[in-house]
């Protein structure tokens, strides 16, 4: 499946892939997401409304961010829809909807910042200040729709941790989980209904029949009784 961003006629981005400032090296052109190559197809679509489904493992957080930033400052109402997993800068792009949709089979993750550091103590102190700085924008990116305390989205982002679709609904992270029209429970359940709805149309039928039959068993009775007073007169 090719990564990347896709575009087509029906205003809808497609976000495939690891999201990256710009070349890594390591992976050709179409095979990762920049904030420059989303803004050439952000530019491209027309109408006043925008879909963006995401399927990505994340990436760098700068350029994650830069993206949420060009979707929120965009004139276009946006709808963010994961399909699949949205995790880490992923996640932080599908914030940006005025609606945040989620499939029911998938996920969504939102973690701290983390990066490689090498060197002394105060160095290693200095890129602990930064990722702390990091970590407030990431907090306050959130914030906006988490349904929560402060506190308990800190420690959300502490655990580093997988959400099902469900959990991205309570928590605020989505706003509506997309539902296939029929899963095998609906199904079960469809035909256990079915066999309910027969059990009532036999019984139906039942009485029915009694009905009639002792409908005709009255009418047999009012014929003979005639019959008898008939017959008794012409004696």
């Amino acid at each position: 499946m090719k990564k990347g961003i896709v575009t087509n006629q029906s205003n809808r981005i497609t976000l495939r892939g690891p999201i990256m400032g710009s070349n890594p090296g390591y992976l050709e052109e179409g095979e990762y997401i920049s904030p420059k190559m989303f803004k050439d197809a952000l530019d491209s679509v027309t109408g006043n409304e925008i879909e963006v489904v995401i399927n990505s493992q994340g990436g760098d957080v700068f350029a994650s961010i830069e993206i949420y930033n060009l979707l929120k400052e965009s004139d276009k109402k946006v709808k963010t829809i994961i399909s699949g997993r949205a995790f880490s800068g992923g996640h932080i792009i599908a914030m940006a909807g005025d609606e945040r949709l989620i499939y029911d089979n998938s996920q969504g993750l939102a973690h701290r910042a983390s990066t490689v550091a090498w060197g002394n103590a105060l160095q290693l102190l200095e890129t602990v200040e930064w990722l702390e700085k990091v970590d407030d924008n990431i907090v306050n990116i959130y914030s906006s729709v988490y349904t929560g305390t402060k506190e308990e989205l800190q420690n959300l982002l502490d655990k580093d941790v997988a959400l099902n679709a469900q959990q991205c609904l309570d928590l605020g992270f989505a706003t509506q989980v997309i539902k296939h029209e029929e899963t095998v429970t609906d199904k079960e359940d469809k035909v256990v209904k079915d066999e309910i709805d027969i059990e009532a149309l036999a019984k139906k039928v039942a009485e029915i029949m009694n009905s009639t039959k002792e409908t005709k068993e009255v009418e047999n009775k009012k014929e003979n009784k005639n019959l008898f007073q008939h017959f008794k007169g012409a004696k």
